[in-house]
């Protein structure tokens, strides 16, 4: 390295094998380190390197994909946080892909593994969340422990909804299907809340089953969601392949067995199930899970 005192005309960036640059107000010449774009491409020191860089990539474009998928459902503040933590996740599931050579190992075949699958079960996709609520997986419903959920600064009113995305890691292709939301007041905040799954399950891919919990105002009648959805928690419950996920089928009219007293069934496109207890008709909404008497 040298400093350059005297030069008659404007320096070049570039002199043979040195490079020229400003330091502290001083013109410096230095031989030229680091790697060319050849040696990056070609050359066998920066192997590790292009097959990192080819990993990442596919990675990163399949990360874009989901969260394309999720668009209505992701929060909006902080997206580039969100962004960066999905994609460092990803990355840390594909390396449960031990079958795969370096350089080739992708999220598809790692999702086949329980490893694979583990480290997503639990995975927030809102970094900002200080949510933090246990949860019951079962077969037919989703319930939620709601002790530790503190409202955020001017929200009255909590909402509740699951989701199923089945997406395919090997083509992009995704499917979502999401319940309606569940409300409940901040004076009338069970301490457990049951949420049945969305009535269609996707049958390619992985299935991620998905709890969104937002804060909302109710004012006039409306539920207005809260301007800031940084304390909005959307977090992955279940992650299994398609054929394994727990039957979910829609309810059937076909096979409801009468009760003495129930002479007239109305139907809407929102009916889930329907129940004859004790002489009281129970109408259980497909979305809410909502009962109300009739």
């Amino acid at each position: 390295m040298a400093i350059i005192k005297e030069y008659k005309g404007k320096l070049p960036k570039r002199i043979d094998d040195y490079v020229i640059y400003d330091l502290d107000g001083q013109s410096i010449l230095k031989l030229k380190s680091g790697f060319t774009t050849e040696e990056l491409l070609h050359a066998p020191t920066y192997e590790k390197c292009r097959q990192n860089a080819s990993e990442y990539g596919k990675v990163s474009s399949l990360c874009k994909l989901l969260r394309l998928a999720l668009q209505g459902v992701l929060p909006k503040k902080d997206n580039l946080l969100v962004v960066n933590t999905l994609a460092k996740r990803m990355y840390e599931v594909m390396t449960c892909d031990t079958t795969s050579a370096r350089g080739s190992r992708n999220l598809a075949t790692a999702l086949t593994t329980t490893q694979g699958r583990e480290r997503l079960t639990g995975f927030s996709f809102n970094p900002d969340s200080s949510l933090v609520m246990p949860y019951e997986l079962q077969a037919s419903r989703l319930t939620v422990s709601t002790k530790n959920i503190s409202f955020a600064e001017g929200s009255n009113c909590v909402g509740f909804r699951v989701h199923r995305l089945g997406f395919d890691f090997t083509d992009g292709v995704s499917q979502l299907d999401s319940t309606d939301w569940l409300f409940h007041g901040n004076t009338s905040l069970p301490e457990t809340v049951a949420l049945d799954y969305p009535l269609n399950t996707p049958q390619k891919g992985v299935v991620f089953t998905i709890l969104e919990v937002q804060f909302y105002s109710y004012e006039d009648g409306s539920y207005v969601p809260m301007g800031d959805d940084r304390s909005k928690q959307v977090l992955v419950v279940g992650v299994l392949p398609a054929a394994l996920t727990a039957d979910s089928s829609p309810w059937s009219a076909m096979s409801m067995a009468f009760g003495e007293a129930v002479t007239c069934i109305g139907f809407t496109n929102e009916l889930f199930g329907l129940d004859f207890i004790k002489g009281v008709f129970l109408v259980r909404s497909r979305y809410r899970g909502d009962s109300f008497e009739t």
